[in-house]
């Protein structure tokens, strides 16, 4: 009797065992590497003025390595003390590099979230930076400096101001 038993457990453990390498083998092909996907943040222009537009890019690594296959790289950006943040996803380049473009048309302090989910991790970082106003004309011209038009023995300056209103 115990070798019919014998014979029916065997089979069984056989099977078992089998079934647990099979299983820690998915495991290791499913995580190639234990190190952590390190990302590193660029914003082009580094100085932004209102109204530029504004390339957030990073550079995803992984063991030194180039990573080009990350599954959701998004930059989420916003004005300070404003909701709902804007979600702007990004597009692969090459060499690991993925960036997003817009344009920030108000002056302020702004935040930026990274959001680089690849091989199963997932890494994030806040960065701040600052968009300055945009660069006006000089308003120090004077008559002299104005182009002066003669029309039927009259003199007519060509200058004129204005204002645009508030910028939005």
């Amino acid at each position: 009797m115990e070798l019919k038993r014998l014979m029916y457990m065997l089979p069984c453990l056989l099977f078992l065992l089998a079934m647990t390498a099979y299983s820690q083998n998915l495991q290791q092909t499913a995580h190639p590497s234990s190190t952590p996907v390190e990302a590193t943040f660029t914003l082009e222009p580094s100085q932004p003025a209102a109204r530029d537009n504004v390339t957030f890019a990073v550079t995803v690594t992984q063991d030194g390595k180039p990573v080009d296959d990350a599954s959701e790289v998004i930059f989420e950006w916003w004005k300070e003390g404003q909701e709902p943040h804007m979600m702007l996803p990004a597009t692969f380049q090459k060499d690991g590099l993925y960036i997003a473009t817009q344009a920030i048309t108000e002056p302020g302090s702004y935040f930026v979230y990274y959001h680089v989910s690849a091989r199963n991790l997932h890494t994030m970082e806040k960065i701040p930076f600052t968009v300055t106003a945009t660069k006006e004309p000089s308003a120090s011209a004077t008559t002299q400096d104005s182009p002066v038009e003669t029309i039927a023995g009259s003199q007519h300056e060509l200058s004129a101001t204005h204002d645009h209103g508030k910028t939005l």
